[in-house]
């Protein structure tokens, strides 16, 4: 089983807290001994995404 974990935040707001990125090291470093970490990284500014929307049929615009 596969899980996605992100802390969301304003962007350019500067970096998370430092005890925030200690949790999240810590995480990385123990799921590495365990050998079930897949990968780590991070995203991109919303303004290099894509936003996709449904119509009412259920079909992408």
């Amino acid at each position: 089983m596969k899980f996605l974990t992100f802390v969301k935040s304003r962007e350019n707001f500067g970096m998370p807290p430092a005890a925030l990125m200690e949790a999240i090291t810590q995480l990385g470093i123990e799921s590495s001994r365990k050998g079930v970490l897949v990968s780590t990284g991070g995203l991109m500014p919303s303004s290099a995404g894509a936003t996709i929307r449904l119509s009412p049929d259920g079909r992408w615009r």
